[in-house]
């Protein structure tokens, strides 16, 4: 087997089978710097801070690896009636060898004070979803009907709902981003279904701990559970110096571990890097993962500085 179509077969490992078999996969897309990502999975955060806040991300996974997953995540949201309620869109477009999936969301939150530092929110996510799987691109010389096909999930409605607990120092949250299983069928047979999508249920959580006046320590977690799949597990252990530098190393078990550095740049602006190495059976096929960060935050005040600056 020469190395084009020993790859195939790796990409299709990699997949679970997901275009060719009812197997179930993890379909939701992994993030390292996911503490600055968390509406993408939860739409309680929308409207958590004390102005309009966005964050843009772009994830390379396992470069060099014909077919890898590449993500691009962006989210917006803003606090409303008095930061009584949250408003948010939120965006993901994944892309994994012969599939594109896609949601689109409007995210709502109402929050409560439950005590004089500490809010609890829920919210509520409503939007389209699209998945389209192009088999033909797998291997042009199987000449099996289920390869000649292309699937797609038309645009569906889908929606979430989360829980997200948080104060000026620590969170928890707990979400299912998409509740509704869609189904991805054949752009030419409306009976033959391949796959539907799973659902995802997250629970999320950090704490931001004051070591020094110029020194705090960041750890944080992030767990998913797929019916059908392993469950997954992420954690980063991080410094921050002086409120401009984060620093740190980031674990996800049985998959990969590598660093974190997050700068910022002025008092509204993040960036943000993270290199994953890859540590499952797929290490000897690339080079690695990298994904970059860009956050916003606009307080709502005369000098547009967010009152009370959070690092979640």
């Amino acid at each position: 087997m020469n190395s084009k179509y020993t790859k195939i077969v790796v990409l299709i490992f990699m997949i679970g089978c997901s275009a060719i078999a009812e197997l179930s996969a993890q379909q939701d897309a992994m993030y390292s710097q996911y503490m600055f990502n968390t509406q993408a999975i939860n739409p309680a955060y929308a409207g958590s801070k004390d102005g309009l806040s966005a964050a843009l991300i772009s994830r390379n996974q396992w470069v060099g690896f014909e077919g890898a997953p590449n993500t691009t995540s962006f989210s917006v949201h803003a606090p409303l009636l008095g930061n009584r309620v949250g408003i948010g869109l939120s965006y993901v477009q994944d892309k994994i060898g012969p599939s594109k999936i896609s949601f689109m969301n409007l995210d709502l939150s109402a929050r409560i004070k439950v005590h004089s530092k500490g809010y609890l929110a829920a919210g509520i996510k409503a939007g389209i979803d699209n998945q389209e799987v192009n088999l033909s691109l797998l291997s042009p010389s199987q000449q099996e009907d289920i390869y000649t096909k292309d699937y797609t999930s038309n645009f569906k409605s889908n929606f979430g709902a989360g829980l997200f607990y948080y104060t000026d120092k620590y969170y928890v949250g707990l979400s299912s981003p998409r509740i509704i299983r869609n189904a991805i069928k054949s752009s030419s047979d409306n009976v033959n279904d391949i796959k539907k999508s799973e659902r995802h249920y997250f629970f999320i959580g950090g704490y931001v701990m004051d070591l020094n006046p110029d020194l705090k320590f960041k750890p944080s977690y992030l767990v998913k559970y797929v019916e059908g799949a392993p469950m997954s597990f992420d954690l980063t252990a991080a410094v921050m110096i002086k409120n401009k530098i984060v620093a740190g190393v980031a674990m996800r078990e049985g998959d990969s571990f590598g660093g974190v550095l997050q700068l910022r740049v002025a008092d509204q602006l993040w960036f943000g890097y993270a290199y994953d190495y890859t540590t499952s059976r797929l290490h000897g096929y690339n080079s690695g993962t990298h994904e970059i960060l860009v956050a916003f935050d606009l307080g709502f005040s005369k000098n547009h500085i967010v009152k009370s600056p959070r690092f979640f």
